[in-house]
């Protein structure tokens, strides 16, 4: 399970840097190629990385559980989800 936990903590970590690295923080040809397209299309990509992430994360409680192990609080994941959603919103009104 202490294995388990460690990877998944490396995912969300490799995620938020991915996020970090590629997200479209600021207007560039390529994401307003196409009515803006590509920008939302990486703000789709990562929202889905984080669902994935969060059932990951559900998946791993029962082991938790068992094991009686308390859950932990993963803040990068909290802050990629959020500042996706600000992205969302702010390429929606541009």
């Amino acid at each position: 399970m202490e294995e388990e936990i460690d990877d998944f903590k490396r995912q969300v970590t490799e995620n938020r840097e991915n996020f970090r690295r590629n997200a479209p923080f600021s207007v560039t040809k390529e994401f307003e190629e196409h009515n803006n397209m590509k920008a939302f299309e990486m703000i789709q990509h990562f929202s889905k990385e984080c669902e994935k992430l969060r059932e990951q994360e559900e998946q791993m409680h029962f082991g938790l559980e068992i094991f009686e192990i308390e859950g932990m609080q993963y803040g990068d994941l909290k802050v990629v989800e959020k500042e996706n959603s600000a992205l969302l919103a702010i390429w929606s009104i541009k």
